[in-house]
């Protein structure tokens, strides 16, 4: 046992001691009996005549030693209860309330390999788990769909339409396969522009344009490229075809952050775009293989998932705080100073 509890049960003995010798016949004081523990009461008289009694009395506990004190008070690091970093922090996120929208959209990016028959899956996800109804981007690559397709029948709840590129038979020589597909949630953003559309037997590329509700004030608009590469088509032309549209969207909005994901299969940018990050490191093949990445320009803007969390910080988050004094007019100094300019 602790010395500060048995000086609390010292105190608590001892007073009780003096409360039962001290309660003379004729006071106020009764005392009631509950079982076996007894309540007593007394009058305001009884316990003033008690005052001198105590003053012999050491009523404070003994003092705890200074290298003692550090073992039992312990600071905490966050609020008890409330569970911390960025996956409880995106299950926390409701797109409902546009005040707590986040800094950089979260994605969900995947292979299809056909979607028309993971429509009803997907639709199941949405409904029963909340971070995939509030995952701000669904990007797809290996869509297989083709201008037979409607997008009506390619709907998924709470998504808008969505933003296609089909391979083009014609151009590839290739009878199916291929494509790329786009869903944004309405929640997260309304307006968007297609900037590029390119269908090549070596890559297949859809570039878009978002303007969501909240953006950061260091941001005018988000660049996405979703890139479908062929296993057997050119590396080389493929980067560079993608070097040239990101040229291009540097040229629109320099300042804007720019991210480029899909399958690359063997392509690599790393020497392409030297300034990109790429955030994928966990392997996305039975393979032990990472051939969905994600460049961004960005450094740190997402967690190194398939299903991209943002973590970025905007920077007026970053800042230190800064205390500024503003000098208020009174109404009479407004309207005296105004006096002084009409004169």
């Amino acid at each position: 046992m602790s010395m500060l509890k048995l000086a609390t049960l010292w105190l608590l003995g001892g007073l009780y001691f003096v409360l039962g010798i001290c309660q003379e016949p004729g006071d106020e004081g009764t005392s009631h009996w509950q079982g076996a523990l007894p309540r007593i009461t007394f009058s305001r008289e009884a316990l003033m005549r008690l005052r001198p009694l105590g003053r012999g009395f050491a009523l404070k506990p003994p003092s705890i030693p200074e290298e003692l004190r550090g073992l039992v008070i312990r600071t905490r690091r966050r609020k008890r209860g409330r569970r911390g970093g960025i996956h409880r922090r995106l299950k926390r996120m409701s797109l409902q309330d546009r005040r707590r929208l986040p800094a950089l959209p979260s994605i969900l990016l995947g292979n299809a390999q056909s979607i028309r028959n993971k429509l009803d899956e997907l639709d199941a996800w949405i409904t029963t788990r909340q971070e995939i109804k509030n995952t701000c981007l669904l990007v797809f690559t290996e869509s297989w769909l083709s201008e037979s397709d409607r997008e009506e029948d390619l709907m998924l709840p709470g998504f808008g339409a969505p933003l296609r590129l089909d391979r083009d038979k014609g151009v590839t020589d290739k009878q199916r396969g291929g494509g790329v597909c786009c869903y944004v949630n309405k929640r997260y953003c309304k307006t968007i522009v297609v900037r590029e559309r390119i269908c090549t037997p070596d890559i297949e590329l859809l570039s878009i344009s978002l303007r969501p509700f909240y953006l950061p004030r260091e941001f005018q608009q988000l660049f996405f490229t979703v890139v479908y590469i062929h296993p057997r088509a050119n590396a080389v032309t493929a980067a560079q075809l993608i070097n040239d549209v990101t040229h291009r969207l540097d040229t629109i909005c320099p300042d804007a952050p720019k991210f480029i994901l899909g399958d690359f299969n063997h392509c690599r940018l790393e020497e392409t775009l030297k300034t990109y990050e790429q955030y994928i490191t966990c392997t996305t093949t039975l393979r032990n293989t990472t051939l969905d990445l994600c460049f961004g320009s960005l450094s740190g803007a997402y967690k190194s998932l398939v299903h991209l969390i943002p973590r970025y910080i905007p920077v007026f988050k970053r800042l230190p705080r800064e205390v500024k004094s503003v000098k208020c007019w009174s109404e009479d100094n407004i309207s005296a100073l105004q006096a002084c300019f009409e004169c």
